[in-house]
């Protein structure tokens, strides 16, 4: 019903008008990506520390700890096992009976802890169903029975020494060694909260475990399939042998002109955490991967997908990590599936939407926060309906890469449905060229009688350069495939009467649909070089003159 009226006021060039409707398009906001608490252990140590050292082994995806006290030499492993998916912890002491240490779950969810054994603890609750977004909202965090129900299953296998479980945590005293096994079971599975049972999730990977040492190989070996494909060497001088922190603040304070493999080192860092935040089966990483300490995280902990989703998986097929895309490609799918059925009571459109935010819910709705008596929704990131297009990209890329055409026969209905709504999303302009309306560039403002407050117009750079790189994309699928000669016909036609890109006042690549750009603006998004990054059209070999307006907005 608010659609019409939008755009006819966009085409009349009321865009406060506009952007006050606007928001009568927003919905809820997504929900919250919650901690499941710590496992903390108290170590019972006779006296301080020495020789203390923390390390993480990316060669081998372990991290370890060592330290000598009163005389005994400790050390610590950790590391998270895909083939066991188990969390496993060893301690050991260089002299016999000398290891002692108590474990405590510290868990900001109502929960209960039960025995099952002297060396098995068992932690178990339900999240809660609701989690508020903003701090002013009347109910902020709300419990009842449509929560995701979780257990946490925590075992110990100790040399020597006494074992004692209660309901406080698991204690080890005079032992020499101890290996904990930790697992965890939520009910969460195919977007139902209780599509399946937690207990047998968490017990499960318990029942088929083997000894410390067997355990750690099959691990290495499944980890180092995936991050010995690539090796990088950039050089090396002597600041590769200094502690990392004292590297990183060296590096910062020369400017970053000297140790050449600390930035090897962060690359290789960068696809270590891809390798253990996304893995067949599980989710996608969202903001903060899959690593949250907080009850209301900033942002939610959700998926931003108007960049930042995006951008956590660009290393996935150029740092040859193209497996760990899996998560990425379920999710896509999944967004698909949920709005298939609704995108035509809203947008009137054929395919599939999805706007700047979801969650692990598939959430598609634009996410303005109307769901509470307080609303702070803003149009300027709400109202963007380029989250499905985007993410699109990434089904073709795998291609790309891989020249999986099996994989590419199962993604190709989404990237095609991706296409067929911005089909039907496009309208044209009074000189009959193609546009959208409503568009946005990303949380960001253009100039309306001297205050940059407007953030509503029509035919955004962004806008079209996804769009352009959808059509490509899908035009280049659908011929490998040899299907849809139509659509790939409607395509190309549109294309040609596309609204095209324009060079500014200042020599810069227009960000807006007119000439607003403002050399003051110090927005931190570049979202007008999308055809330049992630997409590939504009390149110096293929249009200079675009390529040139990219690298002024670069440099204002």
């Amino acid at each position: 019903e608010t659609l019409p009226h939008i755009r006819k006021l966009l085409f009349e060039e009321k865009y406060m008008e506009a952007d006050k409707l606007a928001k009568k398009m927003m919905g809820t906001y997504s929900a919250r990506y919650l901690t499941l608490g710590s496992l903390l252990i108290d170590n019972e140590i006779p006296q301080e520390a020495t020789q203390y050292k923390r390390e993480l082994d990316l060669n081998q995806g372990v991290a370890r700890v060592s330290y000598v006290a009163n005389g005994v030499a400790y050390t610590r492993e950790v590391f998270c096992s895909f083939p066991q998916q188990l969390l496993i912890i060893r301690y050991t002491s260089g002299k016999k009976g000398q290891l002692s240490f108590s474990t405590r779950f510290n868990n900001p969810m109502p929960h209960s802890n039960s025995v099952v054994n002297d060396r098995y603890l068992v932690m178990k609750g339900r999240c809660p169903e609701y989690v508020a977004a903003r701090a002013y909202e009347p109910k902020q965090i709300v419990y009842g029975d449509k929560g995701i129900n979780y257990e946490v299953h925590l075992e110990a296998r100790v040399k020597g020494g006494r074992v004692k479980t209660d309901t406080a945590g698991i204690h080890v005293s005079g032992a020499s060694e101890a290996v904990l096994l930790l697992s965890i079971g939520t009910s969460f599975k195919d977007g139902q909260p209780e599509g399946k049972d937690a207990h047998t999730a968490a017990t499960t990977p318990l029942l088929n475990t083997s000894d410390y040492t067997k355990m750690l190989l099959d691990h290495v070996k499944d980890y180092t399939l995936l991050f010995s494909r690539v090796v990088l060497n950039l050089g090396i001088d002597s600041a590769a042998f200094m502690p990392t922190d004292e590297r990183l603040k060296a590096y910062t304070l020369q400017g970053g002109n000297r140790d050449p493999q600390l930035t090897t080192l962060l690359y290789q860092y960068g696809r270590y955490l891809m390798i253990a935040g996304s893995r067949k089966g599980g989710p996608a990483m969202n903001l903060q991967g899959l690593w949250n300490k907080e009850m209301q995280p900033p942002w939610g902990s959700n998926y931003t997908i108007n960049i930042n989703t995006e951008m956590n998986y660009w290393p996935s097929e150029t740092a040859n990590l193209s497996d760990c895309g899996a998560p990425l490609f379920d999710f896509i799918n999944r967004l698909a599936q949920q709005v298939r059925g609704t995108v035509s009571l809203n947008d009137g459109a054929r395919g599939w939407v999805a706007h700047h935010n979801s969650d692990i819910w598939a959430m598609t709705n634009p996410a303005g926060g109307f769901d509470f008596a307080d609303p702070s929704g803003n149009a300027r990131w709400a109202i963007w309906p380029m989250g499905g297009a985007w993410l699109s990209r990434h089904l073709w890329e795998h291609y790309q890469f891989t020249g999986d055409k099996k994989m590419l026969q199962q993604a190709y209905p989404d990237l095609k449905g991706a296409a067929e709504f911005m089909l039907d999303w496009l309208v044209k302009d009074e000189q009959g060229q193609w546009v959208t309306n409503p568009s946005t560039s990303p949380e960001n403002n253009f100039r309306i009688n001297g205050k940059r407050e407007g953030s509503v117009s029509i035919a955004s750079t962004m806008d079209l350069s996804i769009i352009h790189d959808l059509f490509n994309n899908t035009i280049q699928a659908a011929t490998a495939l040899q299907v849809d000669t139509l659509l790939v016909a409607r395509i190309r036609r549109t294309m040609q009467d596309m609204y095209p890109f324009h060079a500014g006042q200042y020599g810069q690549l227009q960000e807006w649909y007119k000439d607003w750009d403002d050399p003051e603006d110090t927005h931190r998004h570049a979202s007008h070089l999308y055809g330049l990054f992630p997409g590939n059209f504009i390149s110096p070999r293929r249009d200079a003159v675009l390529a040139a307006a990219a690298k002024r907005s670069l440099l204002l």
